[in-house]
């Protein structure tokens, strides 16, 4: 009955060739709700509708065999043979096919170049509910009440029942329809099925056709006989009519890929042949793969399942699978059950859940083989894992024209993948419709100067571009017609955390991004940290690439150290990350603005360092609210004295420094606690200078004949005492790599401080080896 009315629901024809069998109103309500009719009436309802009379009247305790319903091509009844009456041809057939099957299918191909047997797998699978017809015709419909937060990875399926054994649920229905997202297993499931077959282990009187839609010219998806001709290439029979005779002759194991991803006009012409084909041949199993349940027409007498998501059992067979297919021996076995022991570990329980998606699997047994550990962040994963995938190619489908995409290198296609999940990121899009996508895609080739698309147009040509992105590796696919996504919201995140730190430039917080985005890196990367959902990973990954700014640079490290010392040996009641921000920002001032270089007399230094925006004391403040409120409030009585005398003997240093009267003066009238032998040597200084009111021409001739010395003196007088004041003479890109590692580091700061959902372990581990050198943070991660 729910059959029957799905199908009335779907096609007015139908309907209409009801009502031209004169039958009456009641008689037609009588078939509708399950009541006895007329046995000839029943049969012609049923064919109209195209529905399977014996499945219908729930004959289901008879043997198929036992119905005479199968006929050849031209009408004429056929005999229904057992398997012991197969004759010398179909047994030919049969081994022909168990052949090819295995010398295409019979292993997968892994991320560490070897193979695995497919009959190592296990898969298990959902029942599912259906849609209603409403939802599966009607995208729009179905997005007004679907859930992306936490639905995204089950768009377009209905609900979870029973969760059963792959084989167990591919035997008990002889019509599936296998669901799931991209690389969750739906075609190596097909395979797996396929092999069974021929090694006898399901449905041993059965020969296995595996169609892959995606591999035969589009053309031929239009034909009218579409599924009989697609059977007759992949049994390489000689014509159509013998294949329509072993079609009726049933026992054939149809398994059907990729329903939902072939071109558009083939597409629907092939969903529409699927229902009267599967009920002419209904004598044969059919088993269909599809993404969701959005399809232009319905098969109501398919049962729908997904695959599941891997368990712990499965698990441990494929990593135990994957260590010992390169080699197998006591050492690579000892591998799998560290990477077990390793995932099993309450630290790892976010990969664990990674680990029941088998593409993520493969990565971390990959990464694991590769680094001899699970990756430190999920950060860490996509990166080292997108790569490997992107540098994994696939051959191109034969009936495919493929675009740039093939093409360009790996920075090239993250680049593109990048600018896409930015642009879509901002606008808080997890499913973007193709007419937006394509609008991207043209703006991103025009940056592209010698890309030309000749005579194809825009439209077709981003198609082609996404499709090789589908095909290749599914970080970007068709959710449904015309509806795309990211495979995960993870990659898309990832992606444009990819896109800011290598695009970074911190020196012009406020420029646009390369015209991608109106908004400015300082905010998209503040809108990315309020709605990322690793957030702490992500932190500590942005953490470890602004550290790695400097790593390299030698000179900056011994400048680091030296922050660090300066900062452990003074005497102060803040946090011990703001008294390094402190020095750090004192020691390149001039960096941050070159006026500061200049030489000014001692009052307007002094006041220029003490409440001028000229000096950036904000990574500090940041960092200690006493501090914070001390340059905002009466810095000299606020400020610790030990701040304000190295901050006053750093301004003397950079202005004419024969002001070092005022600089004594000012410290004997705020009753600063100078050292007696540093006091003493700054006497001694005072007293070289000559006496500028009894003659100034004199003084100038003095000051001009050895101010370098007198300076360079006092400097190595500070330094020795003080432990600040030196000239570290810096190059350019030295100036410019600290300034961005500075503005890197404030606008880290600003995002772990301005989000409650940070972890405060995580604010904790950064702030410990905040502006520290390399050396020093490799010993913080083993304490």
């Amino acid at each position: 009955m729910e059959q029957a009315k799905s199908v009335c629901l779907s096609s007015a024809s139908k309907i209409t060739q009801l009502r031209q069998l004169h039958v009456s109103r009641s008689t037609m309500q009588q078939f509708f709700t399950g009541q006895p009719i007329d046995q000839t009436l029943f049969h012609k309802i049923c064919r109209i509708l195209e529905l399977n009379w014996q499945e219908v009247a729930d004959l289901s305790d008879l043997h198929i065999e036992q119905i005479p319903e199968a006929r050849n091509g031209s009408g004429h009844n056929l005999p229904l043979p057992s398997v012991s009456q197969f004759n010398l041809q179909w047994q030919k057939l049969k081994a022909q096919v168990k052949q090819t099957l295995y010398e295409q299918h019979r292993t997968i191909h892994l991320l560490n170049l070897q193979n695995l047997p497919i009959a190592a797998l296990k898969f298990e699978v959902y029942l599912v509910e259906k849609l209603p017809r409403d939802l599966c015709v009607n995208v729009n419909t179905y997005l007004k009440q679907f859930n992306p937060q936490w639905e995204f990875e089950r768009f377009g399926l209905g609900d979870r029942n029973e969760r059963l054994d792959g084989l167990t649920a591919a035997t008990k229905y002889p019509r599936l329809i296998v669901l799931g997202q991209p690389a969750a297993g739906k075609t190596t499931f097909l395979k797996y099925l396929a092999i069974a077959c021929c090694e006898q282990d399901y449905q041993a009187d059965h020969i296995p056709v595996f169609i892959d839609l995606n591999t035969f010219d589009p053309e031929l998806l239009n034909d009218p006989n579409v599924l009989e001709k697609l059977v007759q290439q992949t049994l390489n029979l000689d014509t159509l009519t013998e294949c329509q005779e072993i079609l009726d002759y049933g026992h054939l194991l149809i398994l059907i890929d990729s329903l939902d991803i072939v071109p558009d006009q083939g597409r629907k012409n092939v969903q529409f042949q699927l229902r009267s084909f599967t009920q002419r041949y209904n004598r044969n199993r059919f088993i269909i793969t599809c993404r969701t349940q959005f399809t232009d027409y319905t098969l109501p007498t398919f049962r729908h399942v997904e695959i599941a998501d891997l368990n712990l059992s499965q698990i441990e067979a494929f990593a135990q699978a994957w260590f010992t297919a390169e080699i197998d021996i006591p050492q690579t076995h000892e591998i799998a059950r560290q990477f077990i022991t390793d995932l099993n570990l309450p630290k790892s329980q976010k990969f664990f859940q990674l680990a029941q998606s088998p593409q993520l699997l493969q990565l971390l047994c990959w990464m694991f083989q590769y680094l001899g550990r699970l990756p430190d962040t999920q950060f860490e994963l996509y990166e080292l894992g997108l790569t490997r995938i992107l540098e994994t190619a696939s051959p191109p489908h034969p009936h495919h024209t493929p675009s740039i995409y093939l093409d360009i290198d790996i920075a090239e296609r993250y680049r593109l993948l990048s600018y896409l999940a930015i642009l879509t990121f901002e606008k808080k899009e997890l499913f973007i419709h193709f007419k937006k996508l394509k609008s991207h895609i043209s703006l991103y080739l025009k940056t592209i100067p010698s890309f030309s698309i000749g005579p194809t147009t825009m439209a077709d040509y981003a198609k082609r571009l996404l499709k090789d992105i589908e095909i290749q590796h599914g970080i970007i696919f068709e959710r449904s017609q015309g509806i795309y996504s990211f495979a995960s919201p993870r990659i898309q995140e990832y992606l444009v955390g990819y896109y800011l730190l290598r695009n970074f430039d911190p020196n012009h917080l406020h420029k646009s991004l390369d015209n991608v985005t109106t908004r400015n890196w300082y905010e998209l990367f503040s809108y990315l940290t309020q709605r990322i959902a690793r957030l702490d990973d992500f932190l500590l990954h942005i953490k470890y690439k602004i550290d790695q700014l400097v790593a390299r640079d030698k000179k900056i490290q011994i400048f680091l150290s030296w922050v660090n010392q300066k900062s452990m040996l003074v005497k102060v009641p803040y946090k011990i990350a703001a008294v390094r921000a402190f020095y750090f920002s004192q020691a390149i001032d001039h960096i941050f603005d070159p006026r500061i270089s200049r030489p000014l007399d001692f009052s307007h230094a002094v006041n220029r360092a003490l409440k001028s925006s000229l000096h950036d004391w904000s990574l500090a403040c940041h960092l200690d609210t006493e501090l914070d409120y001390a340059f905002n409030h009466n810095v000299l009585e606020e400020l610790d004295s030990e701040f304000v005398i190295d901050l006053i003997l750093n301004c003397l240093l950079v202005t004419l420094a024969h002001d070092l009267s005022l600089f004594m003066t000012f410290a004997e009238d705020r009753d600063l606690a100078i050292e007696p032998e540093l006091k003493l040597a700054l006497n001694r200084f005072q007293n070289q200078l000559p006496d500028t009111d009894r003659d100034a021409a004199d003084y100038q001739k003095w000051w001009k004949s050895n101010n370098q010395a007198w300076i360079r003196n006092l400097r190595l007088v500070i330094i020795e005492h003080r432990n600040v004041g030196y000239d570290w003479q810096f190059n350019q890109d030295q100036k410019a790599l600290l300034r961005q590692y500075y503005n890197a580091n404030k606008l880290l700061v600003e995002c772990l401080y301005n989000n409650p959902r940070v972890d405060p372990e995580t604010v904790n581990a950064i702030e410990a080896t905040l502006l520290l050198p390399m050396a020093d943070i490799r010993s913080h991660q083993y304490l």
